[in-house]
């Protein structure tokens, strides 16, 4: 390939072609990869990182930042003793669960899991495990007296239908396990800002190829986008 051919995509704007428009741009060893405004929830960007260019092969290589491709994130957690209840109750916050459609209608949005690490109150066994499944984020049980619970540690899937996202990036989040600081604790408040709409929606790339096809061309995961402005 002539190399000024590659040199002079270092930069630009390209559109995909035929599909609801979405445009590449490749600007400064920076890329935003994003679509006009189409689905209710969701972010117009799809992902932004850095790419390479190799002069030799005509090659672009996209790699998201390391926020997006990350698959885990922080929960705050707080726990305490509440009077008049027998129950274990662990309530879940979080900006997708807080988003109001418009709707009467609670949908699904995620089903957890969450996995409790047990011990008898006497000590003398260390190695129960206590599997509850939710789809709620709100989970109330009743804990046998005879144990206490040591630490926990929850999942979540998506529920993609209800979501109405671009892209369904993400198959279930973990949190890291949780430490419960008192025995006495029965009520529990995880508070995980980080999931949003835009994070399970952001389409992670690492070292994606691109393909230069032309001056003002390039072939994608299947697709050709043109440069802006460029019929073609």
């Amino acid at each position: 390939m002539k190399t000024a051919i590659v040199e002079s995509l270092k930069e630009g704007e390209f559109v995909k072609k035929y599909v609801l428009k979405e445009t590449l741009i490749l600007r400064g060893q920076q890329f935003i990869y994003y679509r006009e405004k189409g689905y209710p929830n969701c972010c117009d960007t799809l992902s932004k990182g850095n790419y390479q260019l190799d002069t030799n092969t005509g090659l672009v290589y996209l790699t998201s930042y390391p926020f997006i491709l990350k698959d885990s994130l922080s929960a705050f957690i707080n726990e305490e003793y509440r009077h008049g209840t027998d129950s274990t109750i662990i309530t879940i916050t979080n900006p997708v669960e807080a988003f109001n459609d418009g709707s009467n209608r609670k949908s699904v949005r995620f089903y957890y899991q969450c996995n409790f690490y047990l011990s008898k109150k006497d000590n003398k066994r260390t190695d129960e495990v206590y599997v509850k499944y939710f789809d709620s984020p709100s989970l109330v049980f009743r804990l046998s007296s005879d144990f206490k619970i040591d630490s926990f540690a929850i999942s979540a899937v998506p529920n993609y239908p209800n979501l109405s996202l671009r892209y369904n990036a993400v198959n279930t989040l973990k949190l890291k396990t949780y430490t419960v600081k008192s025995e006495s604790s029965n009520h529990f408040s995880v508070n995980i800002p980080g999931l949003t709409f835009d994070f399970l929606a952001y389409k992670r790339l690492n070292k994606d190829i691109v393909r230069i096809i032309d001056n003002n061309t390039l072939e994608w995961d299947g697709f050709y986008y043109v440069r802006q402005g460029i019929s073609k």
